[in-house]
């Protein structure tokens, strides 16, 4: 199975499309929705709240606008998007690609609808446990000091999947992975 989108005049045919955890997907979500109203109005000249791929500002970067505000508010927003710009940056290599075959309301264009399940790697945030939790994962996943001390601790896991929101959607077509501008796509088909 497998979708013929044309972009262009092109006709491209997609077999698969990349995928990430829907609960790391809503994690990273709940972070920029937190620290929203918490910013409020304040003008960065940079887009935060755009397409994650293109828009989220460096960590860096949000560090420097953390330290300009003075309201307590504020330098919380700015702490809480340095978060969820952390959550983004581990998130994104942690995608899989799923067949079209495997994905759940593919017949219908809005990716935002797709969904999927399978093996994806996951973190559990291990920053705050205390030895004994920390034993025990070492017991029960194998996990490693140096795994401990990074702060997280990734194995794979099924987990329901959906596609990452943002402008682009990496398709893979003949072997290769490209990046779809959904918003140009023309026309759409899915064919057995």
């Amino acid at each position: 199975m497998q979708l013929q989108v044309m972009v262009g005049g092109k006709t491209i045919a997609v077999d698969g499309v990349l995928f990430h955890s829907a609960a790391a997907i809503a994690k990273w979500q709940r972070l920029l929705a937190e620290a929203q109203p918490l910013v409020g109005s304040f003008s960065t000249g940079i887009g935060i709240w755009g397409s994650p791929g293109v828009a989220l500002a460096g960590a860096a970067a949000l560090g420097f606008l953390e330290a300009a505000v003075t309201g307590a508010n504020q330098k919380r927003g700015f702490h809480i998007l340095a978060e969820a710009y952390a959550a983004y940056e581990r998130l994104k290599p942690r995608g899989v690609i799923v067949p079209v075959s495997d994905i759940s309301n593919c017949e219908h264009p809005a990716v935002a609808n797709w969904r999927a399940r399978g093996a994806v790697p996951s973190e559990m945030d291990v920053r705050n446990m205390g030895r004994a939790e920390l034993a025990g994962l070492k017991d029960r996943y194998g996990a490693t000091d140096e795994e401990l001390r990074s702060g997280f601790l990734i194995r794979e896991t099924v987990q329901d999947l959906m596609v990452l929101p943002d402008e682009f959607v990496t398709c893979r077509s003949g072997g290769r992975l490209m990046m779809i501008k959904w918003d140009r796509v023309e026309t759409y088909e899915l064919q057995d």
